[in-house]
């Protein structure tokens, strides 16, 4: 009789849900060196264009922007937090932290780069290659369209980030929707390469 019941309870089916995957529209997203010496410690510029998107007009809710470091044999944050704090959650995200991520910010809005509500980050993704910052924005107080945008923040480059650069970016750029009302909705992403290629450094009497 059990084997009766397994089989039978087989034939039964039901929809419980379902689930869309789409890729998120694309936007220009580019690192300017300002050093172009291997390993060296010196600011990057993260640029990128938001494209003319609605969503950034009809946001009303808190959002997000994801700087996501992709390969970090090639080009890694030039800080790190203390080994015992090496995630902080989007709850326990505060401005005070996004002053020891960020270094300057810059937007041609005339109302200049939203101030961000807090970061959060997340660097026990290391295991897996990857290191990860965000953004916050306040309620109606997020990256607006068409608009271009600046993030300077400290890197180390690697000379074995020779040309062609990876397909998926050095850095990649997540621009979320409302973190309550669609906390996995990405609006647009930019997979950002370098506009130079890293060189070692000289040695001894090498020129360079």
């Amino acid at each position: 009789s059990s084997s009766f019941a397994l089989s039978s309870a087989a034939d039964f089916t039901a929809t419980v849900g379902s689930l869309t995957i789409f890729d998120p529209p694309l936007f220009n997203a580019r690192v300017h060196l300002t050093s172009h010496k291997s390993g060296a410690t010196a600011p990057i510029v993260i640029a990128f264009e938001t494209r003319n998107d609605q969503k950034y007009r009809e946001a009303l809710g808190v959002m997000q922007l994801q700087v996501l470091f992709r390969d970090l044999a090639k080009l890694e944050p030039g800080f790190a937090f203390p080994s015992s704090a090496q995630v902080l959650s989007a709850t326990d995200a505060r401005q005070h932290v996004c002053g020891k991520i960020i270094k300057e910010l810059w937007s041609s809005d005339p109302s200049g780069f939203p101030m961000p509500k807090g970061c959060f980050y997340d660097e026990a993704l290391s295991e897996k290659d990857y290191k990860e910052y965000n953004i916050l924005f306040s309620e109606r107080n997020g990256l607006r369209a068409t608009t271009h945008y600046q993030i300077v923040m400290d890197a180390r480059a690697s000379s074995s980030l020779g040309m062609p650069q990876p397909r998926h970016g050095v850095v990649q750029l997540w621009s979320l929707d409302d973190i309550d009302l669609n906390p996995f909705g990405v609006i647009e992403f930019g997979p950002a390469w370098l506009d130079h290629e890293v060189v070692e450094g000289a040695y001894g009497s090498d020129p360079q």
